[in-house]
């Protein structure tokens, strides 16, 4: 007869198999020999009226945890321990509420991480895997399991530990100095786009036009730039995310052809769009991140091409059976094309195609990895082909949602014609910028408006003790107390008859920022630069406090976001 049990269906069969007592011997042994070759200690703990005992132990118990196994009981090993870490269904528990759970036939298998010291002083983890034994009447009677020293992965998961915390505190404070250039870039942008706007409104002569002109233009490349390295950082983050709306596509890409057909005009390039008769006129998407893609590539398309063609144009791809319909573009040129071997390198972050282009031309290196990140998270790719001195294709795909024949509510583009004003309407203005303060006095009084001025939030709430506001325009960062804490304040404060609509002007515009804005109790959010229509449209919601207890007529939470 075989001296091993046949097809012992666990470990609890092994042990409770009717045998020999030499046979229970030998299944002992082989059983230590089984745990200790998988590198932990086998053991065997027997509950008893007098109390718990270890029936056996594995010869190597001293070797795992460096405290000898003769005459070790239950009682002395728990003394040994220090922390422990349960793992499984009982993660998280206490060494008193696990206990309980295990008494209670709740658990029966379990593992528990335990740190123990040992006679030399050296720190070990020992996992602790254990099988409750239980009689007919489900009461334990004791355990059999093993101990392995887990050091190592302890070591592993506390180094894992720190550097996430590392890469954290890294890109935190990335965040922190995007945020810091942001506001010190967009400041001073705010106040040169202003002012160059002030001064084409007016009268100029033709070379005086033409200087002002050229400063107004590159001005808004630089912001394009300092927008390239937000963009890039929010995709990077995983932060970016779409802003599914209907719009026209007919309109967006008439409005893509007009915003360059100037500039192809001067450089003597014909400019085509060609759309494809079952091409769908309505759609839903993110209108603003698809004109950034097309915006991006046509440019790129002017900017490399001295004489000849640039064209678009748009078809009709798939359609999944979702509504979701693939729209297809290729922007196409006869430029100075693109060497085969540099085609791997057009989507690498910061990468540019050589020095010599990278001076003539200029430019971050961002512009075609921003569009194609945010062609994949419009479901789509974009690829190239291109041959040197003849020309480059881009085709690019994304999926949109189709809206049948509907007519989406879209806003109207801008015009010169402004909504009317009350001119009773009572401003301040919380800006520590001198600069900046002399361009929004001069941009309210074109719309025939005025406001006191505020240099910190302390002076806010200072002015607000005296004098009554329908509106104030809070920037973010001034000395002393910021625009977030003011609004705090202001929301707070019960001795205020009227509470007035706060306006976010932040020349942050980072990710995040819009959300902390309204948190913080301001009701509308206007980044730096922003469009003088679009503060307009704001104010022109906004009643006299004489009218109003409450900025209800303004849409609370709601931003509204525009560069020039």
């Amino acid at each position: 007869m075989s001296i091993l049990p046949t097809q012992p269906a666990s470990m609890r069969d092994l042990i409770h198999v009717e045998t020999s007592p030499s046979e229970v011997q030998y299944l002992e042994r082989v059983y230590r020999q089984a745990i200790a070759a998988a590198g932990g200690v086998p053991y065997r703990r027997e509950n008893r009226s007098a109390g718990a005992r270890f029936t056996f132990v594995g010869d190597n118990f001293e070797e795992v945890t460096g405290h000898p196994h003769e005459k070790m009981t239950p009682e002395m090993w728990q003394s040994l321990i220090l922390e422990t870490q349960f793992r499984g269904q009982l993660a998280g528990l206490s060494m008193e509420e696990a206990s309980r759970r295990v008494v209670e036939n709740e658990v029966s298998t379990w593992t528990v991480d335990v740190r123990i010291t040992t006679p030399s002083g050296e720190e070990r983890w020992i996992a602790d895997t254990s099988i409750e034994e239980r009689d007919a009447h489900g009461k334990s009677i004791g355990s059999i399991g093993f101990l392995q020293d887990v050091t190592w992965r302890k070591r592993l998961e506390e180094e894992t530990r720190s550097a996430l915390s590392t890469a954290e505190a890294a890109n935190q404070a990335k965040s922190d100095f995007l945020a810091n250039v942001s506001h010190e870039i967009r400041t001073p942008l705010n106040a040169i786009i202003g002012m160059t706007r002030l001064l084409l409104d007016g009268e100029l002569f033709d070379k005086q036009r033409d200087f002002v002109s050229t400063i107004s233009s590159s001005s808004n490349t630089l912001l394009a730039m300092v927008n390239d390295i937000l963009d890039f950082s929010k995709i990077d983050s995983g932060k970016m995310e779409l802003n599914v709306q209907p719009f026209d596509l007919y309109r967006c890409l008439d409005e893509i052809k007009d915003l360059f057909y100037h500039n192809a005009a001067q450089r003597q390039l014909l400019l085509s769009m060609r759309m494809a008769s079952n091409l769908p006129r309505y759609v839903a998407g993110d209108e603003l991140r698809l004109r950034q893609i097309l915006i991006n590539l046509v440019g790129n398309a002017v900017k490399f091409t001295e004489r000849g063609v640039v064209g678009v144009s748009a078809s009709l791809g798939r359609c999944n059976g979702n509504g979701e319909v693939e729209i297809r573009f290729v922007v196409s040129d006869t430029g100075i094309g693109i060497p085969p071997e540099y085609f791997n390198r057009l989507f690498l972050a910061f990468s540019q195609l050589d020095s010599l282009r990278s001076r003539r031309f200029g430019g971050t290196g961002l512009g075609l990895v921003i569009s194609n990140r945010l062609a994949e998270l419009m479901g789509g790719t974009i690829t190239v082909d291109s041959e040197v001195g003849v020309g480059s294709h881009f085709h690019v795909s994304v999926w949109l949602h189709s809206v049948a024949d509907q007519t989406p509510e879209v806003e109207a583009p801008s015009t010169a014609d402004l909504p009317m004003l009350d001119p009773g309407l009572r401003l301040l203005l919380a800006e520590d910028n001198l600069t900046n303060q002399k361009v929004m006095q001069l941009l309210l009084q074109r719309i025939g408006l005025s406001a006191d001025v505020a240099g910190n939030g302390q002076q806010v709430l200072d002015r607000l003790q005296t004098h009554e506001y329908d509106v104030i325009l809070m920037d973010i960062q001034m000395p002393e107390m910021d625009g977030l804490t003011a609004t705090r304040e202001i929301r707070a404060s019960r001795l205020l008859q009227h509470q007035p609509t706060i306006i976010a002007l932040t020349a942050n515009a980072v990710e995040g920022d819009r959300e902390i804005c309204f948190a913080a109790g301001m009701d509308a959010y206007l980044p730096k630069p922003f469009k003088l229509e679009n503060l307009v449209d704001l104010l022109a919601k906004v009643e006299r406090v004489d009218h109003l207890t409450s900025p209800e007529s303004l849409p609370t939470n709601r931003a509204t976001q525009s560069s020039d």
